[in-house]
């Protein structure tokens, strides 16, 4: 959980809308939306802390793996695995068709929790409609009924949209229809206007309006408890333009200026914080957009381009990356004082370091909001290419030195890059791509991915028999990799033979 919860404030009027949700109706789904800004995670990650949430997952912009529909449904699974007989009603309906090794070790000493683990480190890699059933409906179906409601919690869905993942979305609307206990809720958040929520037809998403009272009066709340913090009183004893400013009046200005978004008051306070003053407060208070402007156009400009470099490798970066992958791809010595001044728009977890909320992400990919800032993105997804392709072929290439970095992404990359002739050869040209990820990975999933990718992506872009190609590995592989070949005999006959490519299967 990227977003944190220390000094979260308010909100308390929204908790008993989902309260009476909760309480009051048997309504599936509550979405939660917001625009960017409004402070979203930061109310998910307070419903975990009110101990609203059985389990929970978060999808992050910037971090591939966090909206793989694979890993949100295993991540869930987890989860779930605490509950009372969930374990049990796993592994009383999980077939062992779906299982990569028999399960025969379990005894009458391990838990719930471990008995769920057991059997989900062991799922086959599974099309993300048959893990639905197997991890969330099978098992929830027939488990015994709970003291509490079982409340699921996925943030920020459209992240998964945004990657190309949108089965996780159309997965989760279908079991609006399905025949679930009552007490198996759901709370989604997500961006208002997102054309995917439309799927989920019979809901109405709850829309967090950003000028309404209780919102303005969330964020004057939380602006008066900031600048009561000690190393404010003494950029308040300042003068400014010979006035006094009180912590008064200086929240009624910041809350004003920030017209409903947390993050925007925020920002402007750790500016203040930063500068250790009030001079020059109300230029760079217009949006968000003019602190990011305002901190860019501050920068020295012999070192403006380092900066940039810095940032934009991480909006095009498929996952949060290390301190020497940064230097790798922008060829820039000396990160650590960079990385330091950076501090405020960076996450930084476990050395690795990743772009720090949307926002910041949507102001560089626009040119008419960033200007002379703007991240050409094709750009970049090259310099990540180029380092990997070190200027030559990709047939003299020696794909067993990449590090896992550049074994699960260089595809994204490349596809970013419209370079799509390239992911093909890459993909059918010879067995060397396959194998270097093999041996790094010890599985065909990653290689899958890539040709579920291009799948997915390039269907008018190739020809037909290259389509053809791609298709009959991809489905070679995944019987090899589920472990059977009676299975996916089936299912290719079968309406739902690939999920992800429902519609075009019928034009091949």
């Amino acid at each position: 959980m990227k977003t944190s919860i220390k000094d979260f404030t308010g909100r308390s009027w929204l908790f008993e809308v989902i309260d009476n949700w909760l309480r009051n109706t048997t309504e599936r789904f509550f979405i939660l939306t917001g625009e960017s800004g409004v402070g979203i995670s930061s109310i998910s990650n307070q419903l975990i802390q009110r101990s609203y949430i059985t389990a929970y997952h978060f999808c992050q912009a910037g971090d591939l793996e966090t909206t793989k529909s694979s890993n949100i449904l295993r991540s869930l699974a987890i989860q779930l695995g605490n509950l009372p007989n969930y374990g049990q009603a796993l592994a009383s309906t999980i077939k062992l068709v779906d299982l990569q090794a028999q399960v025969n070790s379990i005894d009458s000493s391990m838990t719930e929790s471990q008995i769920a683990k057991l059997y989900i480190d062991n799922l086959a890699p599974n099309d993300p409609e048959n893990e639905l059933e197997i991890l969330i409906k099978a098992p929830l179906t027939i488990l015994q009924p709970q003291p509490t409601n079982i409340v699921i919690l996925i943030d920020s869905l459209y992240e998964a949209a945004i990657t190309g993942d949108e089965n996780i979305i159309r997965l989760f609307a279908q079991l609006s229809n399905l025949d679930l206990p009552s007490c198996v809720r759901f709370i989604l958040t997500s961006r208002p206007r997102d054309p995917l929520l439309q799927e989920f037809s019979t809901v109405t998403p709850y829309y967090i309006e950003n000028t309404s009272q209780e919102n303005l009066t969330d964020i004057w709340q939380y602006v008066e408890e900031r600048l009561k913090q000690p190393h404010f009183q003494n950029i308040l004893t300042v003068s400014v333009q010979g006035a006094p400013v009180t912590s008064g009046i200086l929240s009624s200005q910041i809350t004003n200026w920030a017209k409903g978004n947390f993050l925007y008051a925020k920002l402007l306070i750790n500016n203040i914080v930063a500068k250790q003053s009030l001079d020059n407060l109300e230029p760079s208070s217009k949006n968000i957009d003019g602190i990011y402007h305002s901190f860019l156009n501050n920068i020295n400009v012999d070192e403006r381009q380092n900066y940039q470099h810095i940032l934009n490798i991480l909006i095009v970066a498929q996952q949060p990356l290390t301190q020497e992958q940064l230097t790798n791809f922008t060829n820039i010595d000396n990160l650590s004082q960079y990385l330091k001044e950076l501090h405020e728009f960076l996450y930084v977890d476990n050395e690795t370091y990743s772009i720090f909320h949307q926002s910041l992400r949507d102001y560089f990919l626009d040119k008419k909001r960033s200007g002379e800032f703007w991240c050409d993105a094709s750009f970049y997804h090259n310099l990540v290419i180029q380092y990997y392709q070190q200027d030559t072929t990709w047939e003299e290439v020696d794909f067993q030195k990449f590090d896992k970095y550049g074994l699960l992404y260089l595809v994204r990359h490349l596809d970013a890059a419209r370079r799509i002739e390239e992911v093909y050869n890459l993909l059918t040209s010879s067995s060397k791509w396959m194998e270097a990820k093999y041996n790094a990975f010890s599985s065909n999933a990653p290689y899958i991915d890539d040709l579920e990718l291009a799948i997915n992506k390039f269907p008018k872009l190739l020809q037909p028999d290259q389509l053809r190609m791609l298709m009959k590995r991809y489905v070679a592989l995944r019987n090899i990799q589920a472990g059977t070949e009676k299975k996916r005999e089936n299912q290719v006959g079968g309406e739902r033979c690939m999920f992800f490519i429902e519609e075009e299967a019928p034009k091949l």
